[in-house]
C-alpha cells in the first residue's frame, strides 16, 4: 500500500486512551487512567439533553456553537477571571481536546515549537506532534514546579506557544504569583501564545481557582482558555468543550471545524447549558465528595 505520513507513522495511540482499553487481572484495581467521574452528570442536564431528543431539536447546529452557550460559557469565563468577553470570542468544541488540538493546527507552522511542563498530560505532547510543532519539555523541580530559570532555558527563537494546565494534570500543582508573572512577561516580550487548559479549575480542593488572566489580563489577546464539561459536569460521555480566544484566531478554528467535525453535538450543547444554568450547589457537593477519593485519572 501507499505509505503514511511520517506523524501517523510515529506519534501513535494515545498512552492514556491505551493504558484504559489495557486488560487488567487484579479483581479491584484502582483506575488511574482516564479522569472519569463516578457519578452522573446533573439530572437538569441530563433532562434537558433528553428533551432536545424528545423535541426534535437535534438538527444541525452552527459550526461554533449553539449562539445561547457561546453566550454562557463567555460570561461564566468573565466571573471567574475577570475577562469580558462577547459569545464570538467562544467556540464549542467535541471535548477539551479538539479545543487545543483544533487551536494548535490554527497557531502554529511546521517546526514551531511549544514549551510544555512536565510532569505532563501526554495528549499535549502528541497534539503538538500531530500539527507539525516540536514539543520542548520543560522539566519541574522538586515541587513538581518549574524554575523560572527551566522556563528561560526552555525558550528559543523557534518558541511559539506555551502550554500552561492550571491545576495540572497529573499533580494538581497549581502555579504560584512569582511564576505566573514570569511566564506573562515573557510571553509580552516574545510574543507568544499561551493556551490556558483550566478543565480542571473549577474542581480545586485548597480553596478558589487562580485563573491566569485574573492575574495578567492585558494578555487575553494571546491566550486560548480551554474548558471542558467533562470534570466540572461529569459530562464525560457528551465529548463537549470551548475555547475562548482573540476573534481572529476562534474564526480560523470555526473554519477548521466547519470542515471536520461540522459542530460537537446538538444533544450535549442542550445538556450543557442547563449544566451551566445550576445555582453551583451540584458543583459544590461533587467537589467534596470527590474530595475523600472517589475521583480518578485525567482524561479530556
Amino acid at each position: 500500500m501507499p505509505s503514511l505520513n511520517p506523524r501517523a507513522s510515529s506519534v501513535g495511540i494515545s498512552p492514556t486512551m491505551a493504558a484504559a482499553a489495557a486488560l487488567c487481572k487484579h479483581p479491584d484495581p484502582v483506575d488511574l487512567t482516564v479522569g472519569e467521574p463516578d457519578f452522573l452528570p446533573p439530572l437538569e442536564a441530563r433532562e434537558a439533553a433528553m428533551a432536545a431528543i424528545r423535541e426534535g431539536r437535534t438538527k444541525y447546529g452552527p459550526a461554533a456553537g449553539l449562539p445561547a452557550l457561546r453566550d454562557a460559557v463567555s460570561q461564566d469565563l468573565a466571573r471567574r477571571d475577570g475577562v469580558v468577553r462577547a459569545a464570538e470570542n467562544t467556540i464549542m468544541t467535541a471535548g477539551g481536546k479538539a479545543a487545543i488540538h483544533d487551536a494548535l493546527r490554527c497557531i502554529l507552522n511546521p517546526g514551531d515549537e511549544v514549551l510544555i511542563f512536565a510532569p505532563y498530560w501526554p495528549t499535549f505532547r502528541d497534539q503538538v506532534l500531530w500539527c507539525g510543532g516540536v514539543p520542548v519539555i520543560v522539566p519541574p523541580g522538586k515541587d513538581l514546579l518549574p524554575s523560572l530559570e527551566a522556563i528561560d532555558a526552555a525558550l528559543s527563537p523557534r518558541t511559539r506557544a506555551v502550554i500552561l494546565n492550571q491545576p495540572s494534570n497529573p499533580t494538581g500543582r497549581v502555579w504560584d504569583a512569582e511564576r505566573l508573572a514570569h511566564l506573562a512577561q515573557v510571553a509580552r516580550e516574545r510574543g507568544l501564545w499561551i493556551i490556558l487548559d483550566q478543565v480542571y479549575g473549577t474542581v480545586t480542593y485548597d480553596g478558589p481557582e487562580r485563573p491566569f488572566l485574573a492575574q495578567a489580563p492585558d494578555l487575553a489577546d494571546r491566550c486560548v482558555v480551554v474548558e471542558s464539561f467533562s470534570k466540572r459536569f461529569a459530562m464525560t460521555g457528551y465529548r463537549l468543550g470551548s475555547a475562548s480566544a482573540p476573534a481572529p484566531l476562534i474564526t480560523a478554528m470555526v473554519a477548521l471545524a466547519s470542515s471536520t467535525v461540522t459542530h460537537p453535538s446538538i444533544i450535549a450543547q442542550h445538556g450543557a447549558l442547563a449544566a451551566l444554568a445550576l445555582d453551583g450547589s451540584w458543583q459544590r457537593e461533587t467537589v467534596s465528595i470527590s474530595s475523600v477519593g472517589r475521583g480518578r485519572g485525567c482524561l479530556r
